[in-house]
């Protein structure tokens, strides 16, 4: 997950290189087409890393045994819906923080706080690398510790942060509200390493990756891309500023109530005795 999101502070900057040595009607008439030229080109190469990728010990157990699921997608709806369900409900808050806090800060800082849009994107650009960092953290002290317990106290002191930072905003003080962000980034990342840990071992071995697959499809095109439109659509019919943090909040809350009930099963692991035949496969 940290690379995801450095991968998006690379493409931040690489748009802000674009912007800065283009003038505006070079860049909105050809240079718009550069970043989706490097996009591809990264995509063939990002292809050829997959292909060379090694096997988990379960998947390979699983191949040896064919027990192989031929539509995966079909066993997940049919089988495994309230996993699904799941998933979705311990993802989503992080992912829409993420995009609410430090992809889009401008939808809600300039707006309602008054905060300049070159400071805006200066101040998302270091957030995204802090949150990059402390993902790996979370997901190695997850790893290390307990990934249920991390997530809980990671998504715990994110649903705290959210309620808090509204009213840091207020302040108007450009420090505090930096420094807000950047706390903010900090919660966000420390519950997402132990997420995708959990998330891939509620799912069993033959429909893991496209379970993981549904999931994330799920919360980032639909929910992620739906709710912002969401939250500018309620702040300017009913006023209140306070909404997204508070729905924020309850989704972290959510969250928590998933995991502390049973939303988190890990699989068995293989025996040694099971694993002695792998090198043949």
């Amino acid at each position: 997950m940290g690379s995801i999101v450095f991968g998006s502070f690379v493409g931040s900057l690489f748009i802000s290189a674009l912007t800065f040595f283009q003038s505006e009607e070079a860049f909105h008439l050809w240079g718009w087409r550069i970043p989706f030229i490097a996009g591809g080109v990264l995509c063939v190469i990002g292809s050829l890393l997959r292909r060379n990728l090694n096997e988990t010990p379960e998947f390979l157990m699983m191949k040896k045994n064919q027990k192989n699921v031929s539509v995966p997608f079909l066993t997940l709806i049919k089988k495994y819906k309230l996993l699904l369900l799941k998933g979705i409900l311990i993802a989503a808050p992080t992912a829409v923080t993420f995009t609410y806090y430090l992809l889009m800060p401008n939808s809600f800082l300039q707006s309602f706080y008054s905060v300049s849009v070159k400071n805006i994107i200066y101040l998302s650009a270091v957030a995204l690398v802090i949150n990059a960092f402390f993902a790996g953290l979370g997901g190695y002290l997850g790893d290390k510790w307990n990934p249920k317990k991390m997530y809980i106290l990671g998504i715990s002191l994110l649903c705290i942060w959210v309620l808090a930072s509204h009213f840091i905003f207020l302040t108007h003080n450009i420090s505090y509200i930096y420094a807000s962000i950047v706390i903010m980034a900090v919660c966000i990342g420390m519950p997402t390493g132990s997420l995708f840990h959990m998330v891939l071992k509620m799912l069993p071995t033959e429909v893991r990756a496209s379970g993981i697959a549904v999931v994330l499809n799920i919360v980032n095109g639909i929910i992620v891309g739906n709710i912002p439109l969401f939250f500018s659509f309620v702040v300017q019919a009913s006023g209140l500023n306070i909404f997204p943090p508070i729905f924020l909040g309850t989704m972290c809350f959510v969250g928590i109530l998933v995991i502390s009930l049973g939303g988190f099963r890990s699989t068995p692991p293989i025996s040694c005795k099971k694993l002695e035949n792998f090198s043949s496969l």
